[in-house]
């Protein structure tokens, strides 16, 4: 059974980057025209309350089409406003939750906003493309960030 196991390499710094650098080349028109609308839409949803709430449904959709562009699936521009604006509540949450916890820890003593702000790295992400609720997102990034 055992020669059916196919050893892999431990990625190096170099292959993680040239993996990405060759994701992002494969639709680069796509990758920049999205990362453009992305940060004009955060900046004219930032400057009213309303609009601030609506700022982690648009991060969670542009992280969701960054992970498809990564497996090679195709992307459309523009259209991750759709995915992150379906899983809006529980982005909302896990905003509100990070925001809080880094927020305070950067008024504590700046350190311990820093590592919140590490810890929680990959909650979006696990909400996202994992499906996962708010509290098992916050667990699973410190799980994966401690190890």
């Amino acid at each position: 059974m055992s020669e059916n196991i196919i050893p892999l390499e431990k990625p190096t710094i170099e292959s993680i980057y040239k993996q990405g650098f060759q994701t992002m080349l494969d639709q680069i028109v796509v990758i920049i025209a999205n990362s453009v609308i992305f940060l004009i839409a955060c900046a004219v949803l930032g400057i009213t309350i309303i609009g601030i709430i609506a700022i982690p449904a648009v991060i969670g959709g542009f992280t969701e089409s960054l992970i498809r562009a990564a497996r090679g699936n195709k992307v459309e521009i523009g259209d991750f406003f759709k995915a992150g604006f379906n899983k809006f509540g529980t982005l909302l949450g896990a905003g509100i939750l990070f925001m809080l916890g880094v927020g305070i820890g950067l008024i504590c003593l700046i350190i311990p906003g820093i590592y919140l702000m590490v810890r929680w790295f990959f909650v979006s992400y696990l909400i996202v493309d994992k499906g996962v609720g708010v509290s098992e997102a916050f667990e699973k990034s410190g799980e994966m960030v401690s190890n």
